[in-house]
């Protein structure tokens, strides 16, 4: 019988649970996605550096905007302004919403315009 009751423990016992990251952090080692999001972060920072956006105030969307790709065509309109990701093969998969709101805004628009015109007219 063994009279010390701590051999009888094992060590990861004794040791507080830590989670993936903690115990990676503790062992030093990176995953390979968080080494290639480091690298491609340098990438375009040095980019902006280089095209002398840098210290001038600019958001950091419009720098990262210039290294990026995106879509080369007249995309649809849509209500927020949106530009579609430069993957998109240029076909309006909606069940036609969007369009006929941005007509109806249109129309609702050039009424007033023409009721202007005509009420200004008879002066």
């Amino acid at each position: 019988m063994v009279d010390n009751h701590e051999e009888l423990v094992p060590t990861n016992r004794l040791r507080p649970r830590l989670t993936k990251r903690k115990r990676k952090k503790e062992e030093g080692t990176l995953s390979s996605q968080k080494k290639k999001k480091r690298k491609k972060k340098k990438k375009t920072q040095k980019a902006t550096e280089a095209a002398g956006e840098g210290g001038d105030g600019g958001s950091p969307a419009d720098n990262i905007s210039a290294t990026r790709p995106y879509y080369q065509g007249d995309p649809w309109p849509n209500r927020y302004g949106i530009r579609p990701g430069y993957r998109w093969d240029g076909r309006d998969r909606g069940n036609g919403w969007e369009k006929k709101r941005m007509l109806h805004l249109n129309n609702i628009k050039a009424r007033a315009v023409e009721g202007y015109q005509w009420s200004a007219s008879a002066m």
